[in-house]
């Protein structure tokens, strides 16, 4: 009851501080001010403090009223500016130590510590759910991925094609050595598998663009081999764009869009003139 009469008593002191003008406060500032009994709070706790004097009064209202203006505002304008340079132009009078005016900025509101707490299970779902939510691919990326998947297969099955009309059935056994792809050998294959389905664009590059399997198979639908190298290295990188997380715009979509188009054009050169019409 003491404490609720004495809390009284400061929020008396503040309206009257506050009547005589003596708390006056900068405009931008004056929107801010802090409320008659919250301000009283703040004050009494401040008169616990051994080096605390009345004349200190102005100022706490000043930087009670700052805090006040950083959780109201959502963009820092020049007149918030204006406000702070009038708050700082006036000393800390009274305070001897850093000790002291970390407790005297608590009070005010304007020095706030981060709180901790731990998170309940259901928290943590929720969180990681609204995390997954909110990283969803974009439009352009899904339409990349869908894009370089479709072109990826079809892209392996003409190579194979390609490579098994020129060199027979055992033709991985037989080339992959010779264009430094014999790793691909080692690859333990799973139900229909076949052995580029463990192939990376870098592999594409090394069995499409050695001299001899350009001549054999691909010059027929590719005349340049240097650009074809190119055109696949720089798919390779559209591709990690798209499926690794990293940025992806709408000009790389246009240029994967374009290039892997120039790839079909050339794949047209690998499909048989003449089928058999059952």
């Amino acid at each position: 009851m003491e404490a609720l009469q004495s809390l009284r008593s400061l929020a008396s002191a503040v309206e009257s501080a506050r009547l005589n003008g003596s708390l006056a406060l900068p405009d931008m500032l004056d929107r801010y001010r802090i409320a008659d009994l919250p301000l009283a709070a703040r004050l009494a706790d401040a008169h616990r403090m051994s080096w605390w004097n009345d004349y200190q009064f102005e100022a706490l209202n000043a930087h009670s009223a700052l805090s006040g203006m950083f959780n109201g505002i959502r963009v820092v304008g020049s007149d918030s500016w204006q406000a702070i340079e009038v708050v700082l132009s006036e000393p800390l009078i009274g305070l001897e130590s850093v000790r002291q005016a970390r407790e005297f900025l608590e009070i005010s509101g304007l020095l706030r510590f981060p709180r901790y707490r731990t998170l309940t299970v259901q928290e943590k779902r929720r969180r990681v759910k609204r995390l997954i939510r909110d990283n969803e691919p974009p439009a352009s990326v899904k339409k990349a991925q869908n894009l370089v998947h479709r072109y990826e297969k079809l892209l392996r099955v003409l190579i194979a094609q390609g490579m098994e009309q020129a060199y027979g059935e055992s033709w991985s056994e037989a080339r992959l050595p010779v264009c430094d792809c014999k790793k691909l050998l080692r690859k333990t294959l799973e139900g229909e598998e076949s052995v580029l389905d463990h192939a990376d664009y870098i592999h594409y590059e090394l069995i499409m663009c050695h001299d001899e399997h350009f001549e054999a198979v691909f010059a027929v639908g590719y005349t340049d081999i240097d650009e074809l190298r190119r055109t696949i290295k720089r798919l390779a990188q559209l591709r990690a764009r798209s499926h690794h997380g990293r940025a992806f715009t709408s000009e790389d979509l246009r240029e994967l869009v374009t290039l892997w188009r120039a790839m079909e054009a050339g794949f047209e050169a690998f499909i048989d003139d003449i089928v058999l019409d059952s």
